[in-house]
């Protein structure tokens, strides 16, 4: 069997007897007679099954029972939030010595109509910047260097400011041989282009007299996005944001991070009786859509699109008024988003979207008692497909229904909040491919639940207190690191403000701009 549609896929570059193997991969260089294989086809981190992706290694050395004992768990950094669990950072790939001799990793099977989080860890504990590794992605036709950020790397004449890689368009990062630090060299939103194969070189990038000794490799992680691009308009794997102004004319921005927006594009004036009633990637192209409804008569309208501009628009159905859609979400895998609806009388229900064309699919998922709401949906346990997530307004209980396109296969209960605490936000804030939840309390505070399945969460953690003229307006990854992130809004300025998030921590915060208050951030 092969995974579903979305990953997070891991592969020990150097493992050896003992250390962790539950649903990773082991393929190295040929050279050395490690006894492993040196390509086939990644595992699915959360399930074990087949990805469909096949990784190949060339060039470097591994020898069993020699190299698998040198480097280092990482105890600090992106590697340790990345790594630690999933793969021992403990084993270290090297170089035959020969200085144009490079490790090559070739990822081919890639989807071309998804995007991907490359990411790469080398430690060998020892020898530092002397023996520094240059990391270079290829054959992409779209990516943003999301790499570690750092201040210690000697060479500032080559990586100005002493930085690991040159900015978000550099498609080298450059990794110190001793790396207790935790760098990792990151590549998001990569876009795999129709051959669907890209390429990491591992080449010498350290002093002179020592190219023929250094040059490592210790883990990699591929992630594939899951289900449909989310806010992400233009397909460079971060969330944009579309307003609807009081006169009814539409905007997008496109962010990035917590710096100024890319673009702001105007898209026109739409008659009132259409609301914006969500965002979601509906024909699977990488780019998300605009989902619109029409009040009066029930109508569904798709606006097919490519960052700022509209390419396409049809009309996917109509369904009663009475019926109001409350979710968009990949339900089944395809990629592509679909839409949850809640009928007054409580009945829940289902259209699996192709574009602007008709559903490929409709079902009833059943009454459910007016106590539970609906407050999201997203991917819950990793397996591909979106999940219903509902919240008892009574109790404050938290309901998660784990789904496969129109069935209902499994319903659990995370846990209980107060009902002073509101769901908010639903998105993947610690990159682990599990859809987590945003909330927000009566008194400002903020906080995350970073759920599994219908587990109970694995962690969860406190914000701090917000002024109440900050609303939450959205949870999206902004900046392709792979984690979702934050976005308010100040009602009374207009402001946009982005946190930065890594699970339950806030890493950073930006103002991307400020728009009228006659603009509103749409769902």
């Amino acid at each position: 069997m092969a995974a579903a549609a979305g990953f997070t896929a891991y592969n020990d570059l150097a493992w050896g007897t003992g250390q962790l193997e539950t649903n990773i991969t082991k393929f190295t260089s040929p050279n050395g007679g490690s006894g492993l294989p040196a390509t086939g086809l990644l595992k699915d981190f959360a399930t074990g099954l087949d990805t469909g992706v096949t990784m190949t290694v060339a060039g470097g050395q591994f020898v069993a029972g020699a190299n698998d004992l040198q480097g280092a768990d990482p105890t600090t950094g992106d590697a340790l939030t990345i790594f630690d669990g999933k793969v021992s950072g403990k084993g270290v790939l090297t170089y035959i010595d020969d200085v144009n001799n490079s490790l090559v990793l070739t990822f081919s099977g890639l989807n071309p109509g998804k995007t991907y989080n490359l990411t790469f860890y080398a430690h060998r504990n020892n020898n530092g910047w002397d023996r520094a590794s240059l990391v270079t992605l290829s054959g992409q036709d779209g990516f943003t260097n999301t790499s570690s950020v750092a201040t210690d790397n000697p060479d500032t004449g080559t990586y100005p400011g002493g930085v690991l890689f040159t900015g978000p368009t550099s498609a080298s990062t450059r990794l110190p041989a001793d790396n207790d630090n935790g760098y990792v060299a990151q590549f998001s939103g990569i876009d795999p282009g129709s051959d669907g194969t890209v390429l990491l070189t591992i080449s010498f990038d350290g002093s002179v007299g020592e190219q023929y000794k250094g040059k490592y490799g210790s883990a990699v992680r591929l992630i594939e996005s899951s289900g449909s691009a989310g806010q992400d308009l233009n397909g460079d794997g971060k969330a944009d944001l579309v307003f609807r102004n009081t006169n009814g004319n539409a905007a997008v921005w496109l962010l990035n991070g917590t710096a100024a927006p890319l673009s702001t594009v105007s898209l026109g004036g739409v008659s009132p009786d259409w609301e914006v009633a969500g965002v979601g990637d509906t024909d699977a192209d990488g780019n998300a859509d605009i989902i619109w409804r029409n009040i009066a008569t029930g109508a569904v309208a798709v606006w097919l699109m490519n960052g700022g501009t509209r390419i396409s628009a049809g009309f996917p159905g109509t369904a009663s008024t009475a019926w109001s859609i409350q979710g968009v979400g990949d339900l089944n895998g395809d990629g592509k988003a679909d839409l949850v609806f809640r009928h007054t009388n409580g009945s829940a229900a289902v259209w699996l979207l192709n574009g602007t064309a008709a559903p490929s699919s409709t079902g009833s998922l059943g009454v459910v008692t007016s106590a539970y709401q609906i407050s999201g949906v997203g991917d819950t346990d990793a397996d591909g497909n979106a999940d219903i997530i509902w919240r008892n307004t009574t109790n404050g209980e938290v309901a998660v229904w784990l789904m496969n396109g129109v069935s209902r296969i499994s319903v659990g209960f995370p846990g209980t909040a107060s009902t002073a605490w509101t769901i908010q936000g639903v998105g993947d804030l610690d990159g682990d491919g599990k859809a987590d939840l945003v909330f927000r309390h009566t008194n400002g505070s903020a906080s995350v639940w970073l759920l599994n399945g219908t587990a109970a969460p694995s962690s969860t953690g406190s914000l701090g207190v917000v002024s109440s003229v900050w609303q939450m307006r959205q949870v999206g990854d902004t900046d392709a690191d792979g984690n979702a992130d934050i976005i308010w809004r100040n009602i009374a300025s207009g402001a946009v403000a982005v946190w930065l998030m890594n699970g339950v921590t806030r890493t950073s915060v930006g103002f991307p701009g400020t728009a009228s208050t006659a603009w509103e951030i749409q769902p």
